[in-house]
């Protein structure tokens, strides 16, 4: 759940919706790797100053080695292990940063908040409900794993991929038969709990949160336009 404590800044929501969208077309724009390792590294400064610092730290840490293992499997693409290793590590660069900008906006952004955002952008209903429950969904999902992580535990079972290795039978009847019951009851469990809530009132829906655009929220906007147009335009005129 997102608190406004740790903020350095606090901005509208829906200037962090703008900002997963744009820090997107970062990512898609970015002519080279090393200019999407330096926006993933502004979307680490924006996550410290909006109060996601612990959340973005793991994601741009697993992005960091994921570039190091990337430049290690690239001598030995000629063996079969050198070749899965460069791809997977090639794959996940590619996918961590949307993830970091993803963890961003959910650590700092509330449900509820999230919501009256998109509805104030006047975004479909149709999105804004599926949008909801799978936020709460994520987090209800991790904490099912770390019971059931626990669990295994005290049986002397380890949840990873050697204990896979070693005992492949037993771990699967005690992680991945339960975590697949557990998904299936969460995503029960929270579209009942939406629908109780009246999350399909037609009723216009209110928010105790105060949304306004402020100061920051235009200059943060204006930032982030102005560093996509420079983006643009370096690759309309760069030389193919």
């Amino acid at each position: 759940m997102a608190d406004n404590r740790g903020r350095a800044v606090t901005i509208d929501p829906r200037t962090r919706i703008f900002f997963l969208l744009i820090g997107n077309l970062f990512i898609v724009f970015a002519p080279t790797q090393a200019v999407e390792a330096g926006f993933v590294l502004f979307f680490l400064l924006a996550a410290v100053v909006l109060g996601a610092a612990p959340q973005a730290l793991k994601t741009a840490a697993a992005y960091l080695l994921l570039i190091v293992l990337q430049a290690f499997s690239a001598g030995w693409t000629r063996m079969w292990w050198g070749m899965m290793l460069f791809t997977f590590s090639q794959f996940m660069t590619m996918v961590l940063p949307y993830a970091l900008l993803a963890v961003i906006l959910v650590s700092t952004t509330k449900v509820s908040e999230f919501m009256e955002a998109l509805y104030r952008l006047r975004v479909s209903k149709k999105l804004v409900i599926p949008f909801a429950v799978m936020i709460r969904y994520a987090p209800a999902v991790l904490q099912e794993f770390a019971m059931i992580r626990d669990a295994m535990r005290m049986r002397g079972i380890s949840p990873s991929l050697f204990g896979f290795v070693r005992r492949p039978l037993e771990t699967v009847e005690c992680f991945y038969v339960p975590m697949l019951m557990s998904a299936a009851r969460v995503a029960d469990e929270l579209s009942a709990a939406a629908v109780a809530r009246g999350i399909e009132s037609k009723a216009r829906r209110t928010c105790l949160v105060p949304m306004r655009f402020g100061i920051a929220d235009f200059a943060f906007l204006a930032l982030l336009v102005a560093v996509l147009v420079v983006e643009i335009v370096i690759n309309i005129t760069a030389p193919i």
